[in-house]
C-alpha cells in the first residue's frame, strides 16, 4: 500500500505545526516562571505577543514557501529573541 501524495504546502504545513510543538513548551514554561516572580510589565506583554505574532508569520512563510530575504529565518529567531526578552526579565525581577 503506497503512501498518499500530499501537496508540496500540506508537508510545509505539518512541519511548520512540528516546529511550533517543539518551541511552545519553552515558551509556556518561559512565561509561567515571569508570572511567578511577578515580572508583569510592558516588556514580557509585548515580548509574549511577538512571539504570538512572530509564530503567526513564521508558519504563513513557510507553509507559502516564501525564501525571500530568508524571511522565514528572521521570523524564527526573533520569536526566540521574545522568549529570551521574557526570561531576562524574569531573571531582572527574581528577589535577591
Amino acid at each position: 500500500m503506497t503512501e498518499p501524495v500530499f501537496p508540496h504546502w500540506v508537508v510545509r504545513f505539518k512541519r511548520s505545526h512540528a516546529n511550533l510543538l517543539e518551541n511552545l513548551p519553552t515558551f509556556i514554561g518561559v512565561v509561567l516562571i515571569a508570572h511567578l516572580v511577578g515580572a508583569h510589565d510592558d516588556y514580557t506583554v509585548y515580548a509574549a505577543w511577538a512571539f504570538v505574532v512572530l509564530r503567526v508569520a513564521f508558519a504563513v512563510i513557510y507553509t507559502l514557501g516564501i525564501t525571500f530575504l530568508s524571511l522565514r529565518t528572521l521570523a524564527y529567531f526573533c520569536s526566540l529573541g521574545a522568549i529570551a526578552v521574557i526570561a531576562w526579565r524574569a531573571v531582572v525581577h527574581l528577589p535577591v
